[in-house]
């Protein structure tokens, strides 16, 4: 794998993680805080809803809140009072029994938990909408209801897809520009060693005046450098390597050239004693030619 890919490569997986990594918790914490402000709002108003019941069912009974109402009667008037709520809502019985409903579906075993003075809440979905379910105990003379109120948080849901969306496109398009900018950072880092590589096939093939112009403190500058100074001692080298074989062959030159002479001279003298009968003298003066 080529530096530039790597480089490309491990920079996009990085990026890419930084910015997921970074965009999620942004958006969970997004989301959390608006669900705790929702939370909090729904809180309040159901209990301004729990007083508004209150006093409705003291309304109705003329302020006598009775255990031993008819069940038809007190329907009639929890369904009265439910339609004053600008909720769904749903009244159970202390015995968890469904008298008014406007909640559907009801969750029975989430109302069969409620607790008096603690109101418990939980979300849930309904389709493509979003809400939080709400419960509380109303205890009023001899009357004990369980209310249940349903608000909508469809909006924070949203919000929060709306939110997620848009963070989707930006993080499309600073891929893009990142990408762009790795692109252009790789060739970058990339270039000056792709430099030093041609150098060195150029040298291997016998250029040793090959240099490298590259400028900067950094690691490739300084690698720079070496290549320079390794460039310039190999140069010296080969260039002594040079001269002495230059000097050897020199040397073989005049070598030869100074035995060519005596060589002659002595093959003759040889070739004449070999080659002829001669008087004792010039036997003697030929053999002395050649001692000399």
């Amino acid at each position: 794998m080529k530096l530039f890919t790597k480089i490309f490569l491990s920079g996009t997986v990085v990026f890419s993680a930084a910015f997921l990594i970074s965009g999620y918790f942004l958006i969970r914490y997004s989301f959390e805080s608006s669900i705790g402000r929702e939370t909090d709002f729904a809180l309040q108003q159901f209990q301004y809803d729990k007083f508004t019941v209150q006093a409705e069912l003291l309304s109705l009974s003329g302020g006598k809140v009775e255990k031993n109402w008819k069940k038809k009667e007190l329907k009639a008037a929890l369904k009265k009072i439910a339609g004053k709520i600008s909720v769904p809502a749903a009244f159970l019985s202390e015995d968890f029994q469904v008298l008014c409903s406007e909640i559907e579906p009801l969750d029975i075993s989430f109302a069969e938990e409620t607790q008096e003075n603690i109101h418990r809440y939980r979300f849930g979905t309904d389709g493509e909408e979003s809400h939080i379910l709400i419960s509380g105990m109303i205890a009023q003379k001899n009357l004990t209801l369980v209310f249940l109120a349903q608000y909508d948080i469809g909006s924070t849901v949203r919000q929060q897809e709306v939110l997620i969306n848009y963070f989707f496109q930006c993080y499309g398009i600073a891929m893009l520009l990142g990408m762009l900018l790795l692109t252009v950072l790789s060739v970058w880092l990339s270039s000056p060693l792709k430099k030093m590589e041609k150098a060195a096939d150029r040298m291997a093939k016998g250029d040793y005046k090959e240099r490298i112009r590259l400028s900067g403190r950094d690691e490739i500058g300084r690698l720079a450098g070496s290549f320079n100074r390794m460039a310039d001692a190999v140069e010296e080298k080969i260039g002594e390597l040079s001269e002495n074989a230059r000097q050897k062959e020199d040397f073989v030159a005049n070598f030869a050239h100074e035995l060519k002479t005596p060589l002659t001279s002595v093959i003759g003298y040889a070739d004449m004693l070999y080659q002829k009968e001669l008087p004792r003298e010039q036997v003697k003066k030929a053999a002395g030619y050649i001692w000399n």
